[in-house]
């Protein structure tokens, strides 16, 4: 952690602590000059910063290492916003901490980890207040609800073992009656193809049928055909 991020986490917080001095603003004009001078009256400024130190000394900030505070931006004569930064060279300053004066009352501007907190914290109290108002209005709904019916369970193959087991074993009168009917089958089958045989052998040993055309009389006048007109 830098030097800069370790004096920014060690000062008191005054987020949320409003500075004004309508005595200096009914006095002096507030404007780009005069904004440090009426916040240097203010809390949130350090005795031991380098502004003081170049004032007594007659030096420029830049000069100097530590502490300042400058003007960041301004929108006269309403919105001031100062910058407190560690100095560290002529070329380099670390910014530690924002101050804004608005319309003459001065505050701290959060950091961005106090802004995402706060956002976090709404963001969850927001949530946790609709799922306790579902639970709510879900209360009636599920006492109303039949409790959910056992499932049945699957027979275990102990028990599928004991039902096969208990089939009846097939007695020797139903095999010989099974071994008639399997008999009477394939005779009736074997004397079905002999017959089938026997046709087919005196198909073909018997000499082919003479086909004869039909004869025309001498007599028989010629039918002639034309077409119609």
């Amino acid at each position: 952690m830098s030097h800069a991020l370790m004096m920014a986490a060690d000062q008191t917080d005054f987020v949320g602590t409003v500075w004004r001095d309508d005595m200096w603003l009914s006095n002096y004009p507030l404007n780009y000059h005069t904004a440090i001078d009426y916040f240097a009256c203010s809390p949130f400024w350090d005795p031991q910063c380098n502004n003081v130190r170049a004032r007594l000394e007659q030096r420029g900030l830049t000069d100097l290492q530590g502490m300042e505070y400058t003007l960041d931006s301004c929108q006269e004569p309403h919105l001031f916003v100062i910058c407190k930064q560690e100095r560290q060279s002529a070329d380099a300053a670390v910014p530690v901490m924002f101050y804004y004066i608005l319309d003459g009352s001065v505050y701290q501007a959060p950091t961005i980890h106090g802004v995402l907190s706060a956002r976090l914290s709404r963001c969850m109290y927001s949530v946790q207040s609709a799922f306790l108002r579902l639970q709510k209005d879900l209360d009636p709904l599920m006492k109303t609800v039949p409790a959910p019916s056992k499932l049945l369970s699957l027979p275990s193959l102990s028990t599928q073992h004991s039902k096969l087991q208990m089939r009846r074993v097939p007695s020797n009168e139903d095999m010989h009656s099974t071994n008639r009917i399997i008999s009477h089958v394939l005779r009736k089958n074997a004397l079905a193809a002999h017959g089938q045989q026997q046709q087919q052998s005196s198909m073909l040993s018997s000499e082919p049928s003479e086909f004869h055309l039909p004869q025309v009389r001498a007599n028989t006048p010629a039918v002639s055909w034309a077409p119609q007109s």
